[in-house]
């Protein structure tokens, strides 16, 4: 009796120090899933707005810009402030942009409602991850850093292809006023269950130049706008691209959709398991694939279960290399970690607004076929980046 008593309050224990960062990893889902539900609505917004999809896909550059813009200066000026309480407070905020984009009767209020949206998210992905690591058992750290790259992997699982449905269904307004009420049920999870966490190694303004200096970090950073630019030319048209090339319906390219983010919870956990035996080629490894995975979008009009495996290998690859940039960050910086972050996740939306606005061009231009070569040069260009840069270590050694 006695052991059993003792076993369960173990589990108890145990429970308790990893609820912190599954509470995390809820606010990852919810933040990502706000971020790329208009990728599946896109066609949805534009036609409400009597507006082109190109066009349309801008919501995603000027929110991903905001995001960049506004990453380290926001981190700044919020680094002394108790982790806990900023992460509730960008919950409430978050909410309300939401709420607000849902009741939005015109363009540019909706665009004024991400805009707000981006804000928060320009913070909470600064704090995260750190915060993460830190509330985490001792010794479990990546596996705390996975959880929250896994909470955004979910969301593409559930979040964005249950918000695609939900909004083809009831109206993409639904879906953001779905969004908003699950950010409020997840602030007073939050609020229940993550303790006081003061605000330690977050870094200043002033860490930015020695960041610079160290050569890890740049290149985490030139890998990352590269990658995520090639991501993202293809995956904002991620719809107008499977009904024209595929020839799938809606609900078909809401499936694919949700093959695409469950690859990536098989990506964490790759990523995770191998990222600290081997950080250099697991630097290279998720990338090839994901150049081939680009360059061969087009290859989905020759059938559905070929478009499912193509998506699985695309989610798994770029999960994967998101996973593995933001542990050599973590590990490069532990003396300025959230603006380390911060500028990781500016950068990261550079890449994102990149992407949707050459996607858009191209789009525009040539055609929707095209989207897909166009991303996958930029990976290429990455692969190269990789090459280059152990070429020079090797020598400088």
């Amino acid at each position: 009796m006695r052991r059993t008593e003792s076993s369960n309050q173990t589990c108890r224990e145990t429970l308790g120090k990893w609820l912190p960062v599954v509470s995390l990893s809820f606010s990852a889902f919810i933040f990502v899933t706000t971020e790329l539900v208009p990728v599946g609505l896109l066609t949805d917004i534009a036609n409400s707005f009597a507006r082109s999809e190109a066009s349309t896909g801008r919501l995603l550059t000027v929110y991903a810009w905001m995001v960049a813009l506004m990453s380290l200066p926001l981190t700044a000026a919020t680094a002394r402030i108790n982790r806990r309480t900023l992460v509730l407070a960008l919950l409430l905020l978050f909410a309300a942009g939401n709420a607000f984009a849902a009741l939005a009767g015109s363009y540019p209020m909706l665009l004024g409602a991400r805009i707000c949206i981006a804000l928060c998210h320009a913070v909470f992905w600064s704090i995260a991850t750190p915060l993460a690591v830190k509330v985490a058992p001792k010794g479990k750290e990546t596996k705390a850093l996975g959880m929250i790259v896994a909470g955004g992997s979910v969301a593409m699982v559930l979040g964005v292809p249950v918000g695609t449905m939900l909004g083809h269904q009831f109206g993409w307004r639904f879906t953001f006023a779905v969004i908003g009420g699950a950010a409020f049920c997840i602030f007073l999870l939050l609020f229940r269950l993550m303790p006081s966490q003061p605000s330690r190694n977050a870094g200043s303004l002033k860490s930015v130049p020695s960041l610079f200096r160290r050569r890890n970090i740049v290149l985490v950073y030139i890998l990352t706008v590269l990658t995520v630019t090639g991501h993202f030319t293809l995956s904002t048209y991620f719809a107008p691209y499977m009904a024209r090339v595929g020839g799938f319906n809606p609900q078909t390219t809401a499936m694919l959709l949700l093959m695409l983010g469950g690859a990536g919870v098989v990506g964490s956990m790759f990523g995770s398991k191998f990222v600290n035996t081997y950080p250099n080629r697991m630097l290279l490894l998720p990338l090839c694939l994901l150049s081939i995975c680009l360059a061969g979008a087009f290859l989905v009009e020759t059938g559905l279960w070929l478009a499912f495996a193509l998506c699985f290998f695309w989610g798994a690859a770029m999960t994967c290399a998101g996973l593995v940039f933001q542990t050599h960050i973590l590990k490069a910086a532990p003396d300025a970690t959230d603006v380390a972050t911060a500028m990781y996740s500016g950068i990261f939306n550079i890449g994102i607004g990149g992407g949707a606005l050459i996607g858009s061009l191209v789009f525009s231009r040539f055609g929707v076929v095209w989207l897909g070569f166009t991303g996958s040069c930029f990976i290429l260009v990455a692969i190269a980046v990789i090459f280059v840069n152990f070429f020079l270590i090797g020598k400088s050694r």
